[in-house]
């Protein structure tokens, strides 16, 4: 019996949700804070809520961070240098959440030059932030706040 071919996630099938915390991934309940020495770090996880396995598309090519403060567009891993981005699909497992290795956010703002240390850096001392991620195509259904102190 031959196995049914794997095609693409559907649209509405895969949920991502924007994560910020330490470099090992954890979250931190609630809303996070960090103090003047630590770098938050930022990933997503994505997870297929369909009741197969399916295609998409996990790769740097298609993924986007922003960290706004209010309306404004603080950072965007748009501005970064992306000449190393790559796409890669993979087999999403029906009911299965996968997590994107952290990645720090050096609490700068982004702009054509880049996205990286040697940009201006943000306000701190209580500054509330919002990250929130776009993956091949889907948004993160809520964005997550985190406190600079």
């Amino acid at each position: 019996e031959q196995e049914p071919e794997i095609v693409d996630c559907l649209p509405g099938t895969v949920s991502v949700t924007a994560r910020v915390g330490d470099a090992d991934g954890n979250s931190i309940d609630g809303t996070p804070g960090f103090n003047p020495t630590e770098l938050p770090h930022l990933w997503y996880t994505v997870t297929n809520n369909s009741s197969v396995d399916c295609n998409f598309n996990v790769g740097s090519a298609v993924t986007f961070f922003e960290i706004t403060s209010g309306s404004e567009l603080i950072w965007s891993s748009r501005d970064c240098d992306r000449s190393m981005d790559e796409n890669k699909v993979g087999v999403l497992k029906a009911g299965e959440t996968l997590a994107s290795p952290p990645m720090p956010w050096e609490k700068v703002r982004s702009c054509s030059t880049g996205c990286g240390p040697g940009q201006s850096d943000v306000i701190t001392s209580g500054a509330s932030y919002w990250i929130g991620v776009e993956l091949n195509g889907v948004l993160s259904e809520s964005d997550q706040q985190f406190v600079l102190f």
